[in-house]
């Protein structure tokens, strides 16, 4: 889904044209971490706003820097990491391109976020908590958002529900940029991310419990570009050797 005013000094990142006027800009916090690689150090990470991301990867597990709760990742060639905060971690392919009002496919991970409101503001839905539960329950009622059965899950020693989502034919809650789409997430202040769902792409949430929070991962995939079963079978294998520091 496309990153809208997901880190403000990224140059990746697009502003919102929704219905509302033009989007904040805090700042992102930024926390030191004790993670390290396991693998050769990749290149300098050329996005300004990535905090620690390693940029390209050669083929090897990782471990994240400034992201909470740490983890440690493993990746076959051909990935990049373009964010490493302490609210977002952010994965490619490397030629996979990025840019415009789509975007392109990727898997993001972000800590505590919440229900974007549907009015089309750039604002956290009134009224809806932030477990995996009631997250789930919100979507549920979204008119024009087609969810999953929720699916429970185990990643790397979190538990949760995982969905598929995706636009009803015909759907126009919002408009971004032209095209038509309905919000979905929304940053927690740590996490600094607004993400929609378009009917050019596909979306599966895997939502887990974390201190009573959250911790969101958002598979992208876009639809004239791969299908949504190919992309979640290339991606799955970096799902599951995600192992997350919950001790």
């Amino acid at each position: 889904m496309p990153r809208y005013r997901q880190i403000i000094i990224a140059t990746l990142f697009l502003s919102v044209t929704a219905c509302a006027g033009p989007p904040t800009s805090p700042e992102v916090s930024r926390t030191p971490s004790h993670a390290s690689s396991s693998a050769s150090k990749a290149a300098s990470c050329s996005n300004p706003g990535g905090g620690d991301c390693l940029g390209d990867l050669a083929a090897g597990t990782y471990g994240t820097r400034q992201f909470r709760p740490g983890f440690s990742y493993t990746v076959p060639p051909g990935w990049r990491n373009d964010e490493d905060l302490p609210g977002n971690f952010f994965l490619y392919r490397s030629n996979d391109p990025q840019s415009g009002v789509v975007g392109g496919s990727y898997l993001g991970i972000y800590q505590n976020v919440r229900a974007a409101a549907i009015d089309c503001s750039e604002a956290a839905q009134p009224g809806v908590g932030i477990t995996p539960g009631q997250l789930i329950v919100w979507y549920q009622t979204i008119p024009g958002l087609v969810v999953s059965s929720p699916k429970s899950v185990t990643v790397g020693g979190l538990s949760g529900f995982q969905i598929d989502l995706a636009l009803k034919p015909g759907t126009r809650a919002c408009s971004f940029e032209g095209h038509p789409g309905i919000p979905l997430v929304i940053g927690n202040g740590v996490s600094e991310l607004h993400h929609v769902i378009l009917h050019e792409l596909d979306v599966r949430l895997i939502i887990l419990d974390w201190k009573n929070g959250n911790v969101v991962l958002e598979i992208t995939s876009v639809k004239d570009r791969v299908s949504s079963e190919e992309y979640r079978a290339t991606v799955q294998p970096i799902v599951d050797s995600l192992q997350f520091e919950v001790t």
